[in-house]
């Protein structure tokens, strides 16, 4: 029986669970001390255990009237056989405006239609945010049954 937590259901739901449990791991076995690097380092090797593939670095463009303005570089690429997403990971103490206000360019101006926004800097519970279709769904403070739940 696949995990879930209580909420609406989006198509990307499977994809993402796998995504955010390869999040959960490393945090788990890193802590919060690490710097953003060392995060995006051990999810190139958790992300695979979770049966994610992924591209790193990605530049994403940004098209105004269907020209390309310019790319952004995103953390994360990832996919499965039915969909993709972006992950875009900090290792703050807390995420600012400005790092939502990026991914919702990914969403609204790159034609991306779902990128998970995760810091690692919280104890124990994963403070994570879906940016999806220009609406913000935040899963703040996830309690730690419910981050086992999606970790399995």
């Amino acid at each position: 029986m696949e995990p879930r937590i209580q909420g609406k259901k989006h198509q990307f739901e499977p994809l993402s669970y796998q995504v955010i449990g390869a999040c959960i791991d490393v945090q788990r076995q890193l802590g919060i001390y690490c710097m953003e690097v060392d995060y995006q380092r051990a999810l190139e090797i958790a992300l695979p255990k979770f049966g994610v593939e992924f591209e790193r670095e990605v530049q994403i463009p940004i098209v105004y009237d269907g020209v390309t303005v310019t790319k952004r570089r995103v953390d994360f690429v990832c996919w499965d056989k039915k969909d993709r997403l972006l992950l875009e990971t900090k290792a703050a103490q807390a995420i600012r405006p400005d790092d939502v206000i990026q991914c919702l360019l990914y969403v609204t101006k790159g034609n991306q239609k779902l990128v998970l926004l995760v810091n690692a800097k919280k104890e124990i519970q994963w403070a994570h945010s879906e940016i999806c279709s220009t609406r913000l769904w935040t899963l703040a403070n996830c309690t730690k049954s419910t981050a086992s739940r999606a970790v399995r």
